[in-house]
């Protein structure tokens, strides 16, 4: 390939990225740029081979050799160069065909044409710049700005290089993108058009999200200020007076002084609102029952927000997730705190074995996950990889985190999601990844098996959810556990089922037959999306499959529908996947939250970001009057009953008190649940009289002064791990439980 060839085309992104490292909107360590002698990249730097085997053409791939590029994973986060638009790297020895195969991708399950390479990805309004190497022009794509949200790519006018990025540079060397310490800060007139002032449709909610937002971006006006002060010029191609140490200085010492206290303040708004709507502490969780929507129990053991819950399965433990850095095991049956576990980063996900709940998996922020055993009051912390396999089954050099993790049906096995769109499949005895699969463009912000283990639900940040088809795991060659003392070593923990064998003869799906992990193959069978308004998704569910039990058929394995709720908007999506179709959107009064599905009844909960209220959702319940009488039988028309010979017979006094007499003599029990037929053994909560009292005021008084009284904080006097590690905790707590036994 000649250089000179598409010498517009790089010159037109050295242009822009050397405006944006000097206006202070990237550090200057970002620009990762050619040689200037040879001009192009060293040799091994670009992952040449895996491109080609992607179906790049031979131009293409020389071109990536002398492309500029933005290192958007040196600090782990995104630039975002325009609203919605973000730029593309393809320098890396360590990159494999998958991830050029991503870029390569198209909707509708099409690819670009091999001469064509993307340079920007958009997400929800954003415009995807693609160069084609034999017309050397780039297209401007805009997916939703065709008729009804649509616009094909081959449709799009392309133009020069020069044009197409025309405007981009325009906009921020004339200062309306202002770069800040966090994000570009796009002028696009969304709050300058209204002056001050929210658009009257809005409700009041939307009206004081607005009214924060217009604060924040006042505050931001300053720093184009700071610019002129240090010698900017907004027509100069060049910058030779602008004092960059200088403009980075103060416009960081601004941001942090005033800017960041107004973000700060509308977070504590928003968090205030939602704390004083339950009258609930920040530290705390509460279980609600089902049948008396009331308060059955609340614990108090966390300082900042609760990422996940997950339950063990008999019911009697509850493991709680913060951002606080820690986990906590939770005895319900005691109503205290039996262990706890500290790590070095925010938690993303925590889930339970299902079978052993003292031992559990952990996403963190920015870290490794980990597999944690808390067996003994000291936890242990067994790091897992994070790396995919690459095609030749060892481990890339991809540089990613992992954002979800969860177990298989039979916690053999463990499914984590990565930063960049990857699956893996871990064993949990030997902690290897068994296979990795390239799903999404974005990282997984879910993750979740359906009970047969057959489906899996993933929530993706390329605003598609996805439904894939997993392996039946159970038939993987079984490997003794690390720890088999521990999942016995409590109350009697139930033990994982035989694998389920299928009923097809010819099938080798039986439990004889084992699965090689290499033949493991991930597909996606749904995708579920909003083409339209390209929303994205808070949380998504997927409902329980049809029968879980021993005797379930391969047709009985598969759940029947997928819920999610919507960022910024209050509807909750569902989808029925036997038609692949959406079957109803919910319109809740506040923006939806978490949402899950109740296990064995057609019922929604979800919880609202802004009030934190929880809402249930249900169907309305046919009469069954036969349920009642079971003779009974529906009429048309009206019919003349013929009574028994004794039927409406008057007995005397003396036989009716007979009879009440006889039936106050039976001891009648309302406390014991009866357990329901076809389901396993589990726990019950106690049942607590006095705990929805207790939501009133669960705090007492502390005297600060004279005539100054202060409520008493939940987590005040208490003993962490910050005071202590976890074997003082749990002998603390062996010694509470011992008096009470006293």
């Amino acid at each position: 390939m000649s250089r000179s060839a598409h010498i517009e085309i790089i010159s037109a992104l050295t242009e822009l990225y050397t405006l944006l490292s000097t206006s202070g909107a990237i550090a200057s360590d970002r620009i990762i740029l050619p040689n200037p002698t040879t001009g192009l990249h060293p040799p091994g730097t670009i992952a040449r081979q895996a491109a080609l085997a992607a179906g790049f053409l031979q131009e293409v791939v020389d071109l990536l050799s002398a492309l500029p590029y933005l290192d958007v994973s040196k600090y782990e986060t995104r630039f975002e160069l325009l609203p919605g638009t973000f730029p593309i790297t393809y320098y890396g020895q360590e990159l494999d065909k998958s991830y050029f195969k991503g870029w390569r991708e198209m909707p509708e399950d099409r690819e670009m044409p091999p001469s064509a390479i993307k340079l920007t990805h958009n997400e929800l309004y954003g415009i995807e710049y693609i160069y084609d190497v034999k017309t050397k022009l780039v297209t401007p794509w805009d997916v939703m700005a065709g008729p009804g949200g649509k616009r094909d790519y081959f449709d799009v006018p392309a133009k020069s290089p020069h044009e197409a990025f025309r405007d981009v540079i325009e906009n921020f060397r004339s200062l309306n993108y202002l770069g800040t310490p966090l994000y570009v800060d796009f002028n696009t007139g969304y709050f300058s058009k209204y002056s001050g002032k929210p658009p009257r449709h809005y409700s009041e909610h939307d009206t004081k999200r607005w009214l924060a937002g217009h604060d924040i971006w006042a505050a931001t006006r300053k720093i184009k200020d700071i610019y002129l002060d240090c010698g900017w010029d907004v027509k100069g191609y060049e910058q030779p007076n602008f004092r960059r140490d200088e403009f980075i200085r103060r416009r960081n010492e601004y941001w942090e002084n005033v800017v960041m206290r107004r973000i700060e303040k509308d977070r504590w708004k928003a968090f205030a609102r939602a704390v004083n709507a339950n009258s609930l502490q920040p530290s705390g969780w509460s279980s609600r029952d089902m049948e008396t929507m009331g308060v059955a129990m609340k614990l108090h053991g966390h300082w900042k927000q609760i990422q996940s819950l997950s339950w063990s399965r008999c019911g009697r433990y509850l493991l709680t997730a913060s951002q606080d850095c820690r986990a906590t095991l939770w005895d319900l049956a005691t109503q205290t705190r039996l262990r706890s576990a500290k790590f070095e980063a925010p938690i993303y996900t925590a889930e339970l074995h299902p079978y052993n709940a003292f031992l559990f998996v952990v996403s963190l922020f920015e870290d490794k996950p980990y597999l944690v055993d808390i067996t003994d009051p000291i936890a242990i912390h067994h790091r897992l990889p994070t790396t995919p396999l690459s095609d030749t089954g060892l481990p890339s050099e991809s540089k990613q985190a992992t954002t979800s993790a969860i177990f298989s049906t039979n916690g053999n096995h463990i499914i984590t999601g990565t930063s960049k769109g990857f699956i893996n499949i871990i064993e949990t005895a030997t902690r290897r990844i068994i296979h990795s699969s390239k799903i999404s463009t974005g990282l997984f912000s879910l993750l979740r098996l359906t009970s047969s283990g057959r489906q899996l639900l993933a929530n993706s940040t390329d605003r598609i959810i996805r439904v894939i088809n997993m392996p039946d795991l159970s038939l993987l060659p079984a490997i003794s556990s690390p720890d088999p003392q521990s999942s016995s070593a409590h109350h009697d923990q139930p033990q994982p089922p035989p694998p389920v064998a299928n009923d097809d003869p010819d099938s080798s799906n039986t439990p004889s037959s084992h699965l090689d992990p290499s033949t493991l193959y991930l597909s996606v069978e749904h995708k579920f999306q909003d083409l339209v308004n390209r929303l994205r998704w808070n949380h998504a569910a997927i409902s329980p499959t049809s029968s879980s039990t021993a005797t379930a058929t391969a047709t009985s394995l598969h759940a029947d529908y997928v819920t999610a709720s919507t960022y910024m908007k209050r509807d909750i999506y569902i989808w029925e996947l036997r038609t692949n179709s959406l079957l109803r959107i919910l319109e809740a009064s506040h923006e939806p939250a978490i949402i899950e599905w109740h296990p064995s009844r057609p019922i929604l909960a979800c919880t609202s970001i802004e009030t934190g209220s929880i809402q249930i959702w249900g169907i309305e319940p046919q009469q069954k009057w036969s349920a009642l009488a079971p003779d009974f039988t529906e009429v048309t028309e009206n019919v003349e009953y013929i009574e028994r010979e004794d039927e409406f017979d008057i007995y005397p006094d003396v036989e009716h008190d007979k009879r009440r007499k006889d039936r106050e003599d039976e001891e009648v029990d309302v406390l014991t649940v009866d357990k329901k037929e076809g389901t396993e053994e589990s726990f019950v909560l106690p049942m607590l009289y006095d705990v929805e009292d207790s939501e009133v005021d669960d705090q007492e008084l502390v005297r600060m002064g004279v005539g100054t009284l202060r409520k008493k904080d939940v987590n005040e006097g208490k003993e962490y791990e910050e005071d202590g590690d976890g074997a003082v905790v749990a002998a603390a707590n062996a010694k509470g439980m011992g008096k009470k036994r006293k």
